[in-house]
């Protein structure tokens, strides 16, 4: 996984889910890396982590909420990797982390093919595209308005991934950029 993102990954970096830092090692180092989970004990992991390691941080942030993120900092890349299918507020996430990226940053986010939360967002000028199995959405990505909606029926006979619509597996997204 660590080879398929790297390429995508700048100089300033929050990791949201670190765990025990498997993916925070292999990333590393960058200018600047917070890696961040909620779970205490992999906090505590990380911080041993950060005993060898001057650019790293270490933090409890929970992607739901915007409170507990780094205050006063913007990053040019999040990675989000398997957290956002487990928040009750996905969408907020997903406008936390576009919030807190920098003028042309990137959020490299990671969703399993799962029931409850199959998409692959897209943020372009602003507006975040969340596909589907046969629909997609616009929202305005600061409020999480709904813009408008797209769906149709499933297509029949299609079987594997095209009969459940999946787009991708790994989507480097959320570029942002203003005008």
């Amino acid at each position: 996984m660590a080879d398929s993102i790297h390429p995508y990954i700048g100089s300033k970096v929050l990791e949201l889910g670190a765990g025990i830092g498997n993916m925070t090692l292999n990333l590393a180092p960058r200018q600047v890396y917070w890696a961040s989970d909620v779970n205490p004990l992999y906090l505590d992991h990380l911080e041993k982590l950060r005993e060898t390691r001057p650019y790293l941080q270490v933090c409890r942030t929970d992607a739901s909420s915007v409170a507990s993120y780094p205050q006063d900092l913007q990053f040019d890349t999040v990675i989000c990797l398997n957290v956002v299918e487990h928040l009750e507020d996905d969408l907020g996430a997903l406008r936390n982390i576009y919030d807190t990226l920098q003028v042309n940053g990137r959020g490299i986010i990671l969703v399993p093919n799962a029931p409850r939360l199959e998409v692959t967002p897209v943020v372009v000028d602003g507006i975040m595209y969340i596909t589907g199995p046969n629909q997609v959405s616009a929202l305005d990505a600061r409020s999480g308005r709904e813009i408008w909606r797209f769906s149709r029926a499933r297509t029949l006979g299609q079987r594997g991934d095209a009969a459940r619509g999946s787009i991708a597996r790994l989507a480097p997204c959320c570029s942002r950029s203003r005008s």
